[in-house]
């Protein structure tokens, strides 16, 4: 258990500030490249189907281009809040004060 420096405390509050806002950029940054490249990839399909293919092929595109688009948005968004996390954690262990005494309110970190 962690204690105060400042004045011996253990009543220590866990800030991760780091991890919280790593998670949240990673998080939206992926799954919005994934849903762009889902987007993309269903466009160049619809567009074969369409030269290619009946009314009907056109339709089954469409719904598996927001399906796909869906599905790389959550795939990636996972990915991306867990790899984001990951380097928050590392933010706050060597970079931020990431403990906060509540008794006497000094920061600090790890070290």
């Amino acid at each position: 258990m962690k204690t105060c420096p400042n004045c011996n405390s253990k009543r220590i509050e866990k800030r991760n500030y780091g991890k919280r806002t790593g998670a949240v950029i990673g998080g939206t940054s992926s799954a919005v490249g994934a849903a762009a490249a889902a987007l993309a990839g269903g466009k160049v399909g619809s567009e074969l189907g369409a030269f290619a293919g009946p009314t009907g092929k056109l339709a089954g595109l469409a719904i598996g281009t927001v399906t796909g688009a869906i599905t790389g948005a959550l795939t990636g968004g996972a990915t991306g809040v867990t790899l984001g996390s990951f380097a928050g954690r590392q933010i706050d262990k060597h970079i931020l004060d990431n403990y906060k005494c509540l008794k006497c309110d000094y920061t600090f970190n790890e070290a």
